[in-house]
Order: C-alpha cells, then sequence, then structure tokens
C-alpha cells in the first residue's frame, strides 16, 4: 500500500562478566647520600565473556508480525599488560639543584573473539531453517616507550630554572581476521579482514624560569 509503514522492532538481552588480576613489585635503593634509583612492574592479566542475543520483528504497522530473526554473539576475550618504569635522581650539593631519569615501557596484548550466528526463527523461540554463522579473531599488540630526563637548579631562594628533555616510541599493531562459514568450514572474507599497523618517535623539549614576589609569583617558559 502506498501509505504503508514498516517498523522493525528489536529486543535485547546481553550477559557481561569480566574477571582480572594484578601483580605489582618494586624496588627502592639508596645507593649514597646523592643517588637513589627505584624500579617497579605491574602484571595484569584477564579475560572477558560478552555474550548478546537481539530478537528483530518485522511487521507493518497496524498489522501482525510478518517475519522474525535472531542475532545471537557470543564474545570472549583475553589480555596481558606489563607496566615497568624505571627512576634515577641525583641530588647535588647545592640544596634544590636536581636530576631526575625516567624510562618506562608498556606492554599491551588483547585478543577479543566473537561468533556471531543469524536467522530466521519461525516464532520468538522456534528457529528456521536458514543460518548465516560468521566469526572474527582479532590480536592488539601496542608497546609504549617514554625517556625523559629533567634537570632543576634553584638560581636563588625565590628563583629556579627547570629544563627537560622527552621520548617516546609508540607502536601499535591490530590484526583483524573475518571469517564466513561455508560448505562446511570457515572461509577468510577478505573484503573484511584487514591488518593496521602504526608507529611513530616523539621528541620533546622544555625550559622554564619561576620566580616567586612576595604571595605572588610568576613563570615564564617555552
Amino acid at each position: 500500500r502506498p501509505d504503508a509503514v514498516d517498523v522493525i522492532s528489536q529486543v535485547e538481552n546481553g550477559n557481561n562478566s569480566k574477571t582480572g588480576h594484578n601483580l605489582k613489585f618494586g624496588v627502592d635503593w639508596n645507593a649514597n647520600d646523592k643517588n637513589t634509583i627505584s624500579t617497579s612492574a605491574m602484571l595484569n592479566i584477564g579475560k572477558s565473556e560478552d555474550d548478546n542475543n537481539i530478537l528483530y520483528s518485522f511487521y507493518e504497522l497496524g498489522l501482525p508480525i510478518d517475519s522474525l530473526s535472531r542475532r545471537i554473539t557470543l564474545g570472549s576475550g583475553m589480555n596481558r599488560n606489563i607496566d615497568a618504569d624505571f627512576v634515577w635522581k641525583h641530588f647535588f650539593k647545592k640544596k634544590g639543584q636536581l636530576l631526575n631519569f625516567t624510562a618506562t615501557a608498556s606492554f599491551d596484548l588483547t585478543k577479543p573473539e566473537n561468533d556471531y550466528t543469524d536467522g530466521e526463527y519461525l516464532s520468538e523461540n522456534i528457529p528456521g531453517t536458514y543460518f548465516d554463522l560468521e566469526r572474527d579473531r582479532t590480536v592488539n599488540n601496542n608497546i609504549i616507550y617514554t625517556v625523559s630526563t629533567d634537570y632543576e637548579h634553584p638560581v636563588s631562594d625565590d628563583k629556579k630554572v627547570e629544563a627537560g628533555l622527552k621520548s617516546t616510541i609508540r607502536e601499535f599493531d591490530t590484526d583483524v581476521v573475518f571469517e564466513e562459514f561455508s560448505n562446511g568450514t570457515y572461509l577468510n572474507d577478505t573484503n573484511r579482514t584487514n591488518r593496521f599497523v602504526y608507529s611513530d618517535v616523539l621528541h620533546a623539549a622544555y625550559a622554564q624560569y619561576r620566580q616567586s614576589l612576595g604571595k605572588f609569583g610568576y613563570q615564564i617558559g617555552l
């Protein structure tokens, strides 16, 4: 009919659960009265379950339901993350004069997986004869390194100069494999399978001068 209004309604149910475990340790070493060294690392291990069920109803407004379909998603995943850092501080004879060196590393690995079932339904709980099976498997591997050096030099009790350098290296790798079930086996869908690799290196430097003027103060820097 020219004035017919087609309607799609959906009822969605889902369950999500996550578990994780953390392990952290650290060491502080006062080498002497001028040098201290600190190092620490944290390991995070986790997994997740994510199930989703959507029932679609197709009908013309004012008329009974014409057809039903259901999409079921069974998802799971794991993650492994390690964060580590190293800090060296050197204190000079002059009070407030300090050299600080910091290095960090972060390794993050996640592997989400999803299985999809799409099919017609004769009623809300009775499946039909047609089903479309798909699945994806993803590996995310991200690595970040940073190295920084900061120097503080007090000119006087109310004046201070600070300067520093920082470098960051980032590497991101996302590999997605998408497959469709056909003729009794899963076949790679090359239109949706993809891999994204990105890396960059960033360098930064700063310098600033600070001075206190009674109850007030100012700073300039770049």
